[in-house]
């Protein structure tokens, strides 16, 4: 990867100080960077901490495109976009959202689903009683985590989840409450990055 170029005003931190050519950070960024050698402003955000940059970004590999995760591409993406909204993160809405149109390839069925998330309408996302049930799991775990409790698992088991679903659900819930958190608390901007999967190389 070439040098790297410190973009202006991506975040409200000032990353005006930080030497691009640190190894830890110029290795972060080589590890995250696209095929076109984008990083996205979520990480440059995190130019304090390089550190942090590899395991955020192999988490969020782990749980939304690895192979064998029991969960498909679109629901993953599903209860993405539901934690940004619940949380109101437009960076994680943008690109999340635009993830979502892409796998479900259908404009007017993708408007809809956004319409229903927006308005926390889960059974009018999908008339798929498992899916509803994730939302609604997602929706609790997301606003009021110290209420679930082994009844709202149960609840899910009884829509034939499996042990391994739930824990992607609940993973893929708090990794995005992590993320939506640090991208609303640092201020990060969109500021003409590529948006979404579709947008990237």
């Amino acid at each position: 990867m070439s040098a790297i170029k410190i973009k202006n005003r991506i975040c409200v931190i000032d990353n005006s100080e930080i030497n691009p050519n640190d190894q830890d950070l110029y290795d972060a960024f080589e590890y995250v960077a696209d095929d076109s050698g984008t990083v996205d402003n979520m990480y440059r955000a995190m130019m304090h901490s390089p550190k942090v940059i590899r395991p955020i970004h192999d988490l969020y590999l782990a749980l939304l495109h690895d192979r064998e995760s029991p969960l498909d591409k679109w629901v993953g993406e599903l209860l993405s976009v539901q934690v940004a909204i619940l949380n109101n993160c437009t960076y994680a809405l943008a690109h999340h959202s635009a993830n979502l149109s892409t796998y479900i390839n259908n404009p007017d069925r993708y408007k809809h689903v956004i319409a229903a998330l927006s308005s926390k309408n889960w059974s009018d996302v999908t008339d798929d009683a498992k899916i509803v049930a994730m939302l609604e799991y997602s929706q609790k775990l997301c606003q009021h985590p110290d209420q679930v409790s082994e009844a709202d698992i149960e609840l899910l088991r009884r829509q034939g989840l499996s042990e391994k679903e739930i824990v992607y659900i609940a993973q893929i819930n708090a990794g995005f409450a992590y993320w939506t958190r640090i991208l609303n608390a640092l201020g990060v901007e969109i500021a003409g990055e590529p948006i979404g999967i579709a947008g990237r190389p």
